[in-house]
């Protein structure tokens, strides 16, 4: 026990201010987002971890990114879904630093004009984003995500 407690002011030297903690999350978000703007899937090799669990509000759930990846560059090459128009920019409201290799994050956002497969208008699309992440390696990745939908 008494090693334990020895190690824990070397733990929390070691570990990045706080700011600089948040700074890094954010950066991994704005990333992700990014990827979702320019339809570029190989983006989620460096924002995903390998372990992923992703979830998108018309119930696909995936696991690891690889079949993330293939998903999304599928979905970005459909009309229905690139033709969707941002109403409210993504926004990231929320970082909590769970411990110096956890965090949990919220975004929103919104758009209009997807369709769906029939044809169909999807109509104002409120979403609603929630990510776990894990420092691994030295780095922020996203290792669960889960996209929700506001429903009238």
């Amino acid at each position: 026990m008494s090693t334990l407690v020895a190690a824990v002011p070397a733990l929390l030297a070691a570990a990045p201010p706080p700011d600089a903690a948040t700074a890094a999350v954010r950066s991994v978000l704005v990333a992700e987002n990014r990827m979702y703007q320019d339809y570029d899937a190989t983006v989620s090799r460096r924002v995903y971890a390998p372990d992923i669990r992703w979830q998108n509000p018309f119930g696909v759930r995936l696991v690891g990114e690889p079949a993330v990846e293939t998903f999304l560059a599928r979905l970005f090459t459909r009309a229905r879904f690139r033709s969707a128009r941002t109403v409210t920019a993504p926004a990231i409201t929320d970082v909590r630093l769970l411990s110096p290799t956890t965090a949990s994050a919220w975004s929103e956002e919104a758009s209009e004009g997807q369709t769906r497969q029939d044809g169909s208008a999807v109509g104002l699309r409120k979403s609603h984003i929630l990510y776990v992440m894990a420092k691994r390696g030295g780095r922020w990745l996203i290792v669960d995500e889960q996209i929700m939908d506001e429903r009238d």
